[in-house]
């Protein structure tokens, strides 16, 4: 009997005391009735959601907007129009570079002119070397402007042609990368 007694009290004993695997304890399964009720949970997490395809469109003069046709998740065809940036100041400058063309033109002219009469004169020896040579480095001058007027044009009208920011592709515009394209 006393045998049975310490065999089932060690028994009671050893079904307490929780067991360890490791470090880790492993402990009895608890259970429970089981019973219909509906499970209400959230999951909470931080992240970005965006288009599959993003395009950043970032133009290449500064300037402030002056027209913004389209609103985030338009769709808009390549080529459509994003934004136009305030072209005003270029304009003007556009204005007084094509005020300087015709300034330069008018000094060709003349300076063509005197060249033109001073090389006749000078083939008559009418005239001295030194008069002559003074026209024809005029003539040139003259020239020079007129070119370096055309080129200051150009690259005016090449900033002015960059002012109209157009859809790459045509997809849904990104257009939070619009909205953040030009600042001044």
């Amino acid at each position: 009997m006393i045998i049975v007694a310490l065999a089932g009290g060690g028994y009671y004993v050893w079904s307490k005391v929780p067991r360890t695997e490791g470090d880790r304890e492993v402990s009895r399964m608890k259970t429970a009735p089981c019973e219909t009720r509906d499970i209400q949970f959230s999951v909470s997490a931080a992240g970005d959601i965006g288009p599959a395809d993003q395009v950043s469109v970032r133009p290449e003069v500064n300037g402030r907007i002056a027209e913004l046709p389209v609103d985030i998740g338009d769709k808009v065809a390549k080529d459509a129009l994003l934004c136009r940036l305030d072209d005003k100041d270029l304009q003007i400058e556009r204005s007084t570079r094509l005020a300087e063309i015709d300034g330069a033109k008018v000094q060709l002219t003349k300076a063509q002119r005197n060249f033109k009469r001073t090389k006749e004169l000078f083939e008559e020896d009418l005239v001295a070397k030194e008069i002559y040579e003074d026209t024809r480095t005029d003539f040139e001058l003259a020239s020079n402007t007129l070119a370096r007027a055309d080129a200051a044009l150009r690259l005016l009208e090449d900033r002015l042609s960059k002012t109209k920011i157009q859809a790459p592709l045509g997809r849904r515009c990104p257009a939070r990368v619009v909205l953040i394209a030009a600042r001044k």
